[in-house]
């Protein structure tokens, strides 16, 4: 791939990230108008399918505070979809080493949690919102030849993907489905997120021995 090319791809590929953050956020006018845009980008591909058309057609429908109450129904009320990734770990102990990696890969690159979001680090939403920085931050390195740091953000990625998106996301992604009974945007979101993580995590090379 040119540079060009390869900027190109991990515009999109924020983009996707930034779009799927946002379904996890407290929805506001801003963020609806920004995912609406973003969708419609998407809908215009020539790849695109029948479910990305009607997640185009959910977001352009929506009415905001109909999707404030579906989210605070779905995440933040008694009985709630779980979105944390250690909510899927079965040990203790390896919830407790999980949480403490994602906070690694945070410090890493300087990025805090904000401590008034209520959110732990491991809140899907946050872990989305990291991939889509540590995009954005190669896009620049590989923009302005920046070799070291591109191959440095790179290789975080793929592991951050390796060690935590593709082994938790796919459970999460099922558990919405049930919660949802399949319908509705969340619903949509759901499916489309699960491909677009099993695609990440095929791009990603086996972590060398």
């Amino acid at each position: 791939m040119t540079t060009a090319s390869t900027v190109t791809a991990l515009l999109e590929s924020a983009e996707w990230y930034e779009t799927f953050a946002l379904m996890f956020k407290q929805p506001t006018d801003e963020s609806v108008a920004r995912m609406r845009t973003l969708v419609s980008g998407f809908a215009q591909g020539a790849d695109s399918g029948e479910l990305l058309r009607r997640f185009h057609d959910d977001l352009a429908n929506l009415d905001v505070d109909s999707f404030r109450r579906e989210y605070n129904r779905l995440f933040t009320t008694a009985g709630a979809c779980r979105a944390n990734e250690t909510d899927y770990e079965r040990l203790s102990f390896s919830m407790t080493q999980q949480l403490a990696d994602v906070s690694g890969f945070y410090q890493a690159f300087g990025i805090q949690v904000d401590p008034t979001s209520g959110e732990r680090p491991d809140y899907i939403g946050t872990e989305l919102e990291f991939m889509r920085l540590l995009l954005l931050k190669q896009a620049y390195a590989e923009e302005n030849g920046l070799s070291e740091q591109a191959e440095i953000t790179e290789k975080a990625a793929h592991e951050f993907i390796r060690s935590h998106l593709v082994n938790w996301i796919p459970a999460f992604s099922a558990a919405l489905l049930k919660v949802t009974d399949g319908t509705g945007p969340y619903a949509t979101t759901a499916t489309l997120l699960e491909a677009f993580v099993s695609a990440e995590g095929d791009r990603v090379p086996e972590k060398a021995v």
